[in-house]
């Protein structure tokens, strides 16, 4: 386990009482200022407290996996255009995925059994819609953004 230094606990500590004070809680995230919360509280905080370290993990793992896939040219080249705001690695703020599209093909053909879930393809629109709901809040759960289902209306 790492241990912070004094000065890094005084300055979480800090961020805390910042962060529970006045404001907007998006405008005070100094990590990601455009999350998409609007209501302090425990929860959220808990979500804010240590993102500065979980992007720092996040862009030293996404970096290697590029230098793994492309080389070291791309990999300097991803971490150069991250230090000068060339790009905004979103998806580094949190362990989850951020934002994610779904098709309901394996569903429909399968169920939920193909995510750990015991129900069968559904056989009626009834059965179809309330699995389709269950479905839904059983992925959303899995992703710090929005989740989009592209062949519902299809």
């Amino acid at each position: 386990m790492i241990q912070l230094s004094k000065k890094q606990l005084k300055e979480k500590h800090a961020f805390v009482k910042k962060y529970m004070g006045e404001g907007n809680n998006a405008t005070l995230s100094e990590v990601d200022p455009n999350s998409n919360v609007s209501h302090k509280s425990v929860a959220t905080l808990d979500g804010e407290l240590n993102k500065d370290v979980t992007v720092q993990v996040n862009e030293y793992i996404h970096a290697e996996k590029i230098k793994e896939l492309f080389g070291r040219k791309y990999q300097k080249r991803f971490i150069n255009d991250l230090k000068n705001h060339v790009i905004y690695s979103h998806d580094c703020s949190s362990i989850k995925p951020y934002c994610s599209a779904i098709s309901l093909v394996p569903f429909i053909y399968g169920g939920a059994s193909n995510l750990a879930g015991d129900s069968e393809a559904p056989k009626h629109l009834a059965s179809f819609c309330g699995s389709y709901i269950n479905l839904m809040y059983s992925l959303a759960g899995g992703f710090s953004g929005a989740l989009a289902d592209i062949s519902m209306l299809t």
